[in-house]
C-alpha cells in the first residue's frame, strides 16, 4: 500500500490560498488621481511661433529700414581715389592755411582757403554730408570773398555730425579739404 499512498501524494497538489478580494474599506482609502495633462507639446508650439514671429518681424525691419550709399557714384568715386589722395596732399602742404569752424552760437560754418589762393580767384564746390542721411546732403558753389572765408548758414542743418568737403581749383592744381563738424546748441558753460 505503501506504493499507493505515494501515488497519491504526488497526484495531490497543493491547493493555492483563497483570492481575496479588496475589501470596500480598501477601495474607499484609494485616491483616484485625474491624469496630468502634457505641457511638452504646447511648449513646443510656443517656441516655434515665437522663433517664427521674430523672423518675420527681423525681415520686415530690414526692408522699411533704408539704406544709401555713401554716394550715388561711389564706384565712379572709387575708381577716382587717387586723385583725391593726390589733392589732399597738395592741401596738406598748405598747413594751418585751410581752416574749416562751427560758430555754434551763431550756427554758421566758417570756411577759410589761404590767402593766396583767395587772390587768384579759386573755383570749387562745398559738399555738407550727412553720413546718417543722404537725403540730407547739400552742394553749394564756393565763392569765397576778398579774405579767402565763405560763411555758411547752418540753421537749417539738423543737429549731429557733418563733413564739410571742399575741393578747389587754382592754378590748374586741384585741393581738397575734408572736416568733421557737429552741429547742434550752444554748449552752456
Amino acid at each position: 500500500m505503501k506504493s499507493n499512498d505515494s501515488s497519491r501524494e504526488r497526484t495531490e497538489r497543493p491547493q493555492a490560498p483563497e483570492m481575496r478580494r479588496p475589501s470596500e474599506t480598501m477601495v474607499k482609502a484609494e485616491t483616484v488621481r485625474p491624469l496630468a495633462r502634457n505641457l511638452w507639446p504646447m511648449g513646443l508650439v510656443a517656441a516655434f511661433g515665437v522663433f517664427i514671429s521674430g523672423t518675420v518681424a527681423l525681415i520686415v525691419l530690414s526692408a522699411r529700414t533704408q539704406t544709401d550709399l555713401v554716394s550715388p557714384d561711389y564706384y565712379e568715386r572709387e575708381l577716382r581715389y587717387q586723385e583725391d589722395i593726390d589733392r589732399r596732399t597738395r592741401t596738406q602742404a598748405l598747413e594751418g592755411q585751410v581752416q574749416v569752424r562751427y560758430d555754434a552760437n551763431r550756427r554758421q560754418i566758417t570756411f577759410a582757403l589761404p590767402a593766396a589762393h583767395a587772390a587768384k580767384r579759386a573755383e570749387g564746390e562745398i559738399q555738407l554730408y550727412r553720413p546718417s542721411a543722404a537725403g540730407l546732403d547739400r552742394r553749394m558753389p564756393l565763392a569765397v570773398d576778398s579774405r579767402g572765408q565763405q560763411i555758411l548758414d547752418a540753421t537749417t542743418l539738423s543737429d549731429g555730425l557733418w563733413r564739410v568737403r571742399v575741393t578747389w581749383r587754382v592754378g590748374g592744381e586741384e585741393f581738397s579739404c575734408d572736416e568733421k563738424v557737429i552741429v547742434g546748441a550752444p554748449k552752456s558753460t
